[in-house]
């Protein structure tokens, strides 16, 4: 085996050993959310709800953000959560529609405070 060959092993090799759980999801010196990755625990904390909720939610069609699980650890992507949230955005009752541009709307709103 040539060197860059070695390499690819090791590499290889590495990626399938890692952090979580003494499994790793990414190249040595990166880290899950170099990926845009959070575990359960991650979202629990940012959302206020438990593990056991999203847990709930999994199991639910159509509810909760999408996610991923590579082995028995679960793990939601920054993406699908910032999707998930703005698809349940609720918007003031004030007679108007949702902006088609949320951003847009929000950064409106922001520069008016």
């Amino acid at each position: 085996m040539n060197p860059i060959q070695e390499a690819i092993a090791q590499a290889e090799n590495e990626i399938r050993d890692v952090e979580d759980g003494g499994k790793q999801l990414c190249l040595p010196g990166m880290s899950r959310s170099d990926f845009g990755l959070m575990t359960e625990e991650d979202l629990g904390k940012l959302l206020g709800v438990t593990t056991l909720t999203l847990a709930k939610w999994r199991n639910q069609e159509g509810k909760g953000p999408a996610f991923i699980r590579p082995s028995k650890t679960v793990f939601y992507r920054h993406v699908d959560v910032v999707a998930w949230l703005e698809r349940i955005a609720e918007w003031p009752k004030s007679g108007n529609a949702r902006p088609e541009n949320p951003e847009k709307h929000d950064a409106s709103f922001a520069a008016a405070a």
